[in-house]
This record gives C-alpha cells, sequence and structure tokens, in this order.
C-alpha cells in the first residue's frame, strides 16, 4: 500500500486552530496481522492535545481493534477533540477508497460512546476480544462495543425539499473560497439558493450525498438550457442544443475537496450524455479557476475561445473559457 499526503503541502490536516500532525507511518505486519497504519499527534490551538491512528484495510484483527483508535490527555477532555479528529480521519479513509471503518470502545466508555454516536456510526454489535490479545483485560471479560460508519456516497437527483441544503453548499463553498484561492471565481450573490431553485425548476439538478449521514456533500446540475452566449461561440461542430447537455454550477464541500467528486460529477455528465443518445457536452468556466480547465482537460474537454464582454449578463466583466466534448 502507498501511503497518502494527509493534505496538500503546506498545509494543515484540518486547520491553524485544530489540526492532525503527521508523526509516523507503520507498514503492514502481515505475521502480526497488523495493518498499515497512520498515526498522527492532534494539535490545538499549537499545543499536542492527544493522539489518534487510521488503520487502513480489513482483517479479523481490525474487528475488535478499530479501524480508527483515539486518545485525548485527560486534562484536554471535553472539547470534541476526538470527534473532530474522526472527521479528519474519514476524509484519508475515503481518499483510500475505503468502504467503511470501524471503530471499538468498552461499553463503560461513555465518553467515546458518544464521540461516535455524534459521529454518525452505527452501533453494529458487540465483539469479544481474544485472550491472547494486547487488549485483551484480565479483570473484564465485557465485550467491546462496534460501531460502523459507511463511506460510500449516492448520487441522485435533488428534492425540492433538499434546494435549502442545495443553497448552503454554494454559500459554504463561496465562503470557503473567498477566503483563500477564489477559483471558482464566485461571490456572496452568486450562487444562492435561488440559483438552486432555478435549475432545479429546468430540471436536471443532481446531488452527491454521504450514505451514513445523508449529508449534501456535492452538487452539479445538467441539461439541454444554454445561456444566449453559447450561440456566439465558434464550436466545431454544429450540433442541435436538444442534442447537447450543459453542466451548470459544480460544488464541492470544502471538507470533500480533494476526493474526487467533481471528477465523479463530469464523468456523470459523460455518461448520460451517451446513455440518453445526446451528442455532446459543452461548458464554460472562468479562466482562473485553473483546477477546474485541469480535470477538464483530462476528461478530453476541448478548449474552443474565450468571451469577456457581458458574456451571461448585462456588465459582466469576468473572461469565460468555453469548452467541448464529444463521444464520438
Amino acid at each position: 500500500m502507498t501511503f497518502l499526503e494527509p493534505c496538500k503541502k503546506g498545509g494543515y490536516f484540518g486547520s491553524r486552530q485544530f489540526h492532525l500532525r503527521l508523526l509516523k507511518t507503520i507498514p503492514a505486519q502481515p505475521q502480526k496481522k497488523y495493518l498499515p497504519a497512520y498515526l498522527f499527534e492532534m494539535v490545538a490551538n499549537g499545543q499536542p492535545v492527544g493522539r489518534c491512528t487510521l488503520r487502513v484495510g480489513y482483517n479479523d484483527l481490525v474487528e475488535y481493534a478499530g479501524n480508527i483508535g483515539y486518545e485525548v490527555e485527560e486534562e484536554h477532555r471535553g472539547h470534541h477533540y476526538a470527534l473532530t479528529s474522526c472527521r479528519l480521519l474519514l476524509r484519508l479513509a475515503r481518499r483510500h477508497r475505503m468502504g467503511e471503518v470501524l471503530i471499538t470502545c468498552r461499553e463503560d466508555n461513555f465518553a467515546s460512546r458518544r464521540t461516535c454516536e455524534q459521529l454518525g456510526a452505527t452501533l453494529a454489535g458487540r465483539v469479544d476480544v481474544p485472550v491472547n490479545h494486547e487488549m485483551y483485560r484480565a479483570d473484564s471479560d465485557a465485550p467491546l462495543l462496534q460501531y460502523r460508519y459507511r463511506l460510500g456516497l449516492e448520487l441522485r437527483p435533488i428534492t425540492e425539499q433538499e434546494l435549502v441544503e442545495v443553497g448552503k453548499l454554494y454559500e459554504c463553498v463561496t465562503a470557503d473560497q473567498l477566503a483563500g484561492e477564489n477559483y471558482s471565481g464566485w461571490d456572496t450573490e452568486y450562487p444562492k439558493e435561488w440559483t438552486a431553485r432555478e435549475l432545479f425548476a429546468q430540471g436536471g439538478l443532481y446531488g452527491l450525498f454521504e450514505q451514513q449521514t445523508g449529508q449534501l456533500v456535492a452538487s452539479a446540475a445538467y441539461d439541454s438550457c444554454f445561456d444566449s452566449c453559447y450561440q456566439q461561440v465558434n464550436w466545431s461542430r454544429t450540433v442541435e442544443q436538444d442534442k447537447l447537455l450543459c453542466v451548470h454550477t459544480l460544488a464541492v464541500h470544502p471538507d470533500w475537496q480533494g476526493l474526487g467528486l467533481g471528477r465523479r460529477l463530469m464523468r456523470f455528465a459523460q455518461q448520460q450524455e451517451q446513455q440518453n443518445g445526446m451528442e455532446g457536452v459543452r461548458i464554460d468556466t472562468w479562466v482562473g479557476n485553473l483546477p477546474g480547465l485541469h480535470l477538464y482537460h483530462q476528461l478530453g474537454f476541448a478548449d474552443v475561445q474565450t468571451l469577456q464582454q457581458d458574456v451571461h449578463y448585462e456588465g459582466d466583466r469576468t473572461e469565460y473559457q468555453f469548452l467541448e466534448w464529444y463521444c464520438r
């Protein structure tokens, strides 16, 4: 197994206020049934407050040892550091394409049980620790509680009742972009909940939902509704509009970026095009959206033309790159 960098180079795995500092990676030891693992130090406001670990993979041992382990120093308990650490470790587990994560604790460890419940993990049952294992306690033959957290995602159409959540997703992405590198070009006026309602009315608004908690983590809209600016572009092919698909307002929650969700949403557009007898996909994005352009080019989209003056609305001074993709 290849160990991954927990975060982007020079960044925090978490935030400046609370993050996990990688202490070491531990190779697998098959003879002892030890899985490869990461060992982290919890750091709050620059001060070490505990440690946690992520064991990557599954075997008999992890059924009672768990994939995630954590310990907060006694004087620092009561600040949800274990819960925040678990949420960060889940992100790393997703990058390793793990389908689920196991967490175990003793029945009398009420703080750990509360952490698992607040995380959204499901109590799967009780497991006995073998007497020859280091976790076995001679003074307690009580089984361990085993919690499971499914890491799968479901892509499905957004319902009208979920439009408020889509609006919140847009606002969360915008706030994160404005606080750092604003690759999207979004601002406090766009996109908002009203944007989601317009896309919903046009049909084709989809969301990626975490199966365990139902949280909306990403969204995009797919339809054949193109702004008039698309008529100004010199496309490489002449295709009827109803044979083309457009992707609108692709958004991925900041906590879920870097996990390939944008790629999954764009591939869904290409699959829809092929399955529904469409002929191509056309999109546009701000020319400064370098991560987005890199992804689109990787997926086979070709640059066609840029437009700058009054593109999507009167007074629009943003420069946009228009791209196209055809399956044949």
